[in-house]
């Protein structure tokens, strides 16, 4: 651990000497004296919240719970400051990089600021995180890697001009993608009805996949003794081809097109949404997300509990969405729960509603998302036909009594 600029000082040129095989006053750019401190950083938080994390489960007999907070936004900005600080090591990085002849304002401002999000959403959502990670609370972040994020601004007779947002341009340093945690998301197809044993059972085929792959981002909590993650999925081919075809032909963008469109569901954050294409866009961004998210949320907890304890599920994982873009959570955990655990609906439902919670923003009527029943049904058939069993039944819970029971129903009903 580093108690002193020495150990500073000894730890960087060690790291810049095993990345860069040079003695940090020989690194000339900025960006890798940068990358050899976000190392550094990386490595003490992950020491420190080892070391509390072992004397603590001497300590505990009952497990912590486990956050997941799905949200289309983090706005989590230059990360580098902030951690130095919460580690209590700022002034130990300045002295040792002065000894070194580098400047650590220069450092700092070689770190680009993610294009994740854009406002209040995405501000608050990384703010949880950063309050979880303090408190010292299990809680990982769930959203997506935007390759251009929103848009850069530049005015030109006193117009406003968009401009994509190229944040990764030069790659990003807290980022590690994680190839092997990918997860298989399925998008169209049809869903084939069988009745077993007296049991409807569902099986999706005709399919499309796309691979869902994780960039993980640490998070560091004040005092550096809980690091948490921040899951960024991106959308790739799950195999890496060409229609060879069309390339020898010539037509290179029919070649890449299948990539293309893979591609677009993690290019920018809130692509234009009013035409019907790019509505589906807006809908498989928020689905892929979302199934990314659960499918590792399940297959972590399978790997630590088996699959005979899905009772104890919601005293074990709480997951939040921010606002209406996540709530694909509620049918896409049914539907593993029902389809691939083989879990019947009562149980599952109830499983549902004490796991996942919800924070909405506002009540303007423009701020809630509505989609088309047809492209809705023809991109995601099983998890419509999960929002319609729940709407059914929910209809039919509704007391009679109710005034004005079809107003009631219309606005509180998932479809109508």
């Amino acid at each position: 651990m580093i108690r002193n600029k020495d150990d500073f000082k000894t730890e960087y040129k060690r790291l810049a000497n095993m990345m860069f095989r040079r003695d940090p006053e020989h690194l000339t750019d900025d960006r890798d004296k940068f990358a050899v401190l976000a190392r550094l950083v990386e490595r003490e938080a992950s020491e420190r919240a080892n070391a509390v994390e072992i004397l603590s489960a001497k300590k505990k007999k009952k497990e912590d719970k486990r956050v997941y907070y799905f949200s289309m936004e983090f706005l989590i900005g230059k990360l580098m400051d902030n951690y130095l600080l919460n580690l209590g090591i700022r002034s130990e990085a300045e002295e040792g990089l002065a000894d070194f002849g580098t400047d650590l304002e220069k450092v700092l401002d070689t770190e680009p600021d993610p294009g994740l999000g854009n406002g209040g959403l995405g501000r608050l959502a990384a703010c949880f995180l950063d309050s979880m990670a303090a408190l010292g609370i299990k809680g990982d972040g769930m959203g997506l890697r935007y390759k251009f994020g929103l848009f850069k601004q530049r005015i030109e007779s006193g117009y406003q001009i968009e401009l994509p947002d190229a944040w990764l341009d030069d790659g990003y340093v807290w980022e590690q993608a994680k190839p092997y945690d990918s997860v298989m998301v399925r998008f169209g197809g049809k869903v084939e009805r069988t009745l077993k044993d007296g049991v409807m059972k569902y099986r999706h085929i005709d399919y499309t996949t796309i691979r869902a792959v994780p960039y993980d981002v640490p998070i560091i909590g004040f005092g550096g003794q809980t690091v948490n993650t921040l899951h960024l999925w991106d959308a790739q081919p799950v195999h890496d081809t060409i229609d060879m075809e069309a390339f020898n032909a010539g037509d290179y963008s029919k070649a890449m097109r299948e990539r293309s469109e893979i591609e677009a569901i993690t290019s920018i954050l809130y692509p234009d949404d009013t035409n019907g294409i790019g509505k589906q866009l807006r809908l498989r961004q928020e689905y892929f997300m979302v199934a990314a998210g659960i499918g590792m949320i399940i297959r972590e907890y399978k790997s630590r509990y088996g699959t005979d304890e899905w009772d104890k599920f919601p005293d074990r994982i709480q997951i939040h969405i921010n606002d209406t873009h996540p709530t694909m959570c509620i049918p896409e955990l049914m539907r593993v729960l029902i389809d691939e655990e083989g879990l019947e609906w009562v149980d599952a439902w109830n499983i549902t509603r004490k796991t996942i919670s919800f924070t909405n923003h506002t009540v303007l009527p423009e701020a809630l998302e509505k989609w088309g029943i047809d492209y809705f049904k023809q991109l995601l058939p099983r998890i419509y036909m999960i929002i319609e069993e729940i709407n059914r039944r929910w209809q039919i819970n509704l007391p009679a009594e109710v005034d004005d029971w079809h107003s009631v129903s219309r606005g509180t009903s998932p479809l109508w």
